[in-house]
């Protein structure tokens, strides 16, 4: 049987860009960027607009915003539902 690793993704912290570990470029100045006691990570978006921290996918930082998404997601459109509906009744 063969085994192979699969190439770590990661996820940029503030614009949600994903890719492989290779396509992001080492983080500069961390000492300045990083909180200490706080999740650490040794890459930075691609992007140069953006150039925010990235962390691992699997990582629990990054699987927390996606909840939290989730969940403002979510009581957005009930919200809205429940607006909708209300302006209809009247």
């Amino acid at each position: 049987m063969t085994s192979y690793s699969e190439p770590n993704q990661y996820e940029c912290d503030n614009c949600g860009y994903k890719s492989d570990e290779e396509d992001f470029p080492e983080a500069k100045d961390l000492h300045m960027r990083l909180t200490p006691g706080g999740i650490a990570t040794t890459r930075e978006c691609p992007d140069d607009d953006c150039g925010a921290l990235a962390f691992p996918v699997n990582n629990l930082r990054v699987q927390y915003r996606r909840l939290l998404q989730i969940e403002r997601t979510t009581e957005d459109f009930f919200r809205n539902a429940v607006t909708r509906l209300q302006e209809d009744e009247r």
